[in-house]
């Protein structure tokens, strides 16, 4: 089977997509959105459509389709000491993973945050470390969120991105 033509864009252009993004993150965490109504998450969301600060939220498009998502915000998660800035959010959606979306929307991520000047970032994941390895992060501890155990990765930017720190 053939990899799909993404592209990785600003869901500035691309609002369409925040009812989808929506949908997952309930679907993903239902505990985490417990309470809120769904114009609020949209809402939320809709408050990441920068094009030149943070949180600025990226999307991968197959052709019209948004099929993955992450952002760059102030903190990589919920961490004492705070971790900032940081790397979050990233969803590819079922039947798309796998493919390299998620470790292309991590790069680009790395760009934009190279480009606003941004000397590290930080990230919090439970699943995604192998992208995070593969594109040369360094894991930097542990936090705890609710009854998860979350492997902490830092990038500093003066590496070159996608490689190894070398």
């Amino acid at each position: 089977m053939s990899s799909p033509v993404i592209s990785i864009e600003l869901l500035a252009d691309h609002s369409d997509c925040i009812p989808t993004i929506a949908e997952w993150f309930v679907a993903q965490s239902p505990e985490y959105y417990a309470g809120r109504s769904r114009r609020d998450i949209e809402n939320g969301l809709a408050g990441e459509m920068n094009r030149d600060r943070i949180p600025l939220r990226l999307v991968a498009l197959n052709g019209t389709k948004v099929v993955g998502t992450v952002v760059l915000r102030k903190y990589a998660g919920h961490s004492e000491p705070p971790l900032e800035p940081g790397l979050g959010g990233l969803y590819v959606a079922e039947g798309n993973r796998r493919r390299g979306i998620g470790t292309a929307l991590v790069v680009v991520a790395m760009e934009w945050a190279l480009q606003m000047g941004m000397d590290r970032l930080f990230a919090t994941t439970a699943t995604a470390g192998r992208i995070f390895e593969a594109l040369g992060w360094k894991q930097d501890g542990f936090a705890d969120y609710g009854n998860e155990r979350l492997s902490i990765y830092r990038y500093d930017m003066d590496r070159r991105i996608g490689g190894n720190g070398r």
